[in-house]
C-alpha cells in the first residue's frame, strides 16, 4: 500500500480524536494503486449512476457511488491490506463492522447531499464510538477544488451548527492524493 514512513503514534491518534473529532495520516497509499482505485471508482459511477436514475433517486446523487464491494478488485485489495486497521481497533476498543463503502466524485456539475452540513450517524453518542469514516483522496484535496469541511470538535455535541458558523470555523482536508483522513462520525 504506501512505502515506508513514519505512522502518527496511538497516543496522538487518540488525542487528535478526543479533541478534533479527526487525523490526516499522508501519504498512505502508492500512486499505482490511486490509479486503480480512480479506475474501479469510474466504473463502479457509471453502474450506480444507471441505477439511481432507474430507480429514481438520481436528484441530488450525481457523483454518489454506494455499495463498492464487487464493483472493483481495488475496493477488496484495499480492505485486505489497508494499513490504518490498528488505529481503527484502537478508536472502537477492539474488533469493528464494515458499515459500508462508497465513494464520492466531486463533479464540477454542483453540489449533492452530501456538501451540505451533515453528520454521517444519525444517532449521536459521544461517549460510546458508534461509526468511524474513512476518506480517502484520491486526487489532491484543495480549496480550489472543494476539499472537505471539518468542524473540528463538532463530535461532541448533538447541537447543528448553522452554515454561518460552520463554514467561517471549520477546517479543511487539505492533502496529497493518498492521503487518507479517519473521522469520527458525529463530526459535523
Amino acid at each position: 500500500m504506501s512505502d515506508a514512513h513514519a505512522m502518527m503514534d496511538e497516543t496522538t491518534f487518540a488525542s487528535q480524536m478526543e479533541k478534533d473529532g479527526w487525523a490526516l495520516f499522508p501519504a498512505i497509499l502508492k500512486p499505482d494503486f490511486i490509479a486503480a482505485l480512480n479506475d474501479d471508482l469510474a466504473r463502479a459511477y457509471e453502474t450506480c449512476r444507471a441505477m439511481q436514475v432507474k430507480n429514481g433517486i438520481a436528484a441530488n446523487t450525481d457523483g454518489s457511488v454506494h455499495h463498492l464491494i464487487g464493483l472493483g478488485d481495488s475496493f477488496m485489495k484495499l480492505l485486505e491490506t489497508m494499513p490504518l486497521w490498528p488505529y481503527i481497533q484502537q478508536y472502537f476498543g477492539g474488533n469493528f463492522i464494515l458499515n459500508s463503502l462508497g465513494g464520492i466524485i466531486n463533479l464540477p456539475s454542483g453540489a449533492t447531499y452530501a456538501s451540505r452540513v451533515h453528520r454521517d450517524v444519525r444517532t449521536f453518542s459521544p461517549i460510546l464510538p458508534l461509526m468511524l469514516n474513512m476518506l480517502i483522496m484520491l486526487d489532491d484535496f484543495s480549496e480550489e477544488n472543494g476539499a472537505t469541511y471539518l468542524l473540528s470538535g463538532s463530535h461532541k455535541t448533538n447541537v447543528k451548527p448553522n452554515d454561518e458558523h460552520f463554514f467561517a470555523n471549520a477546517s479543511r482536508a487539505i492533502g496529497k492524493a493518498g492521503d487518507v483522513v479517519l473521522f469520527d462520525s458525529n463530526l459535523w
